[in-house]
């Protein structure tokens, strides 16, 4: 699922970020990211994302070499790789079945599809009650729901969640983690970076440690039995399985999907009469 081979990273000659890391998370997996601040979880969170490129190495996804490709094909990508983080980014104008819905709009999804999925993931996030509701109407964990369910509607194969439970107490974090292990038994590779370690030593998965960018820890795999001889690459991006091209995506798709925008980048949407009458019904 995601192969990191020999991977290097630095922002200036001199100073690594990610110092010849190895790593192999198949699929299906529950992986944490663990190490203190500076030790290289968002390099490698972002390498993965396709906002920055590696400065020696390789990086597979699906057996697929991303390690430098087009801008125009970083959209497919992100589309495989759906984005949690610690400040929720949700819209704030935006009510939550709104803010669900945007990322299926802004790749052209019809109507018709937006209004059968987005009920199906509140259920799923158990937000159903809250469709109607603003961001300023949610608790934290309420707002953190909206980001995961925005974060699945694409069902993506991987999901990253960056310090997911960080701005929450102990309780509502593990309400979140739950959330976030059922949809791991759905079949979504999970790598999620925090520092909670009460969340990992009661809810335990694999440990990936980072130190001054170097992987110290793995709990679950012996690096020198990892074998990363295997011919990737053959297929070129944009034939990842279950990730559909369309015409609409472009650079400023890939903006959103990687950083799901700020509000003051865009404007309240003109809904039409028909959808609107036709999502209160559907709610």
């Amino acid at each position: 699922m995601i192969v990191l081979k020999n991977v290097k990273m630095e922002y200036e000659e001199g100073k690594p970020a990610l110092k010849n890391i190895n790593l192999k998370i198949d699929k299906g997996e529950f992986v944490y990211l663990m190490g203190h601040s500076g030790a290289g979880k968002s390099t490698l969170t972002r390498l993965l994302l396709k906002e920055i490129e590696p400065t020696a190495g390789k990086i597979f996804l699906d057996g697929q070499d991303i390690t430098y490709v087009s801008e125009r094909k970083i959209p497919y990508i992100r589309r495989y790789i759906g984005t949690v983080f610690q400040d929720f980014r949700i819209l704030e104008k935006k009510t939550v079945y709104e803010n669900v819905a945007f990322a299926l709009e802004i790749l052209g999804t019809k109507s018709k599809e937006i209004r059968r999925r987005v009920p199906i993931i509140l259920s799923l996030v158990g937000l159903s009650e809250k469709a109607k509701n603003f961001p300023t109407e949610l608790s934290g964990g309420e707002k953190q729901r909206v980001a995961i369910a925005r974060a699945i509607i694409n069902e993506p194969a991987v999901l990253i969640a960056d310090e997911p439970t960080g701005n929450l107490d102990l309780e509502t974090s593990l309400e979140i983690m739950q959330l976030l292990t059922d949809i791991n038994h759905r079949g979504t590779t999970i790598l999620m970076a925090t520092h909670a370690k009460d969340i990992v030593e009661r809810i335990p998965h694999r440990i990936i440690m980072l130190e001054h960018g170097k992987l110290v820890r793995d709990t679950g795999s012996e690096l020198e039995e990892m074998d990363y001889d295997v011919d990737y690459g053959k297929r070129e991006i944009g034939e990842i399985d279950d990730v559909e091209k369309t015409d609409d995506v472009d650079d400023k798709d890939a903006d959103v999907l990687a950083d799901y925008i700020d509000e003051d980048d865009y404007e309240e949407d003109d809904y039409d009469e028909e959808y609107e009458d036709e999502e209160e019904d559907d709610l």
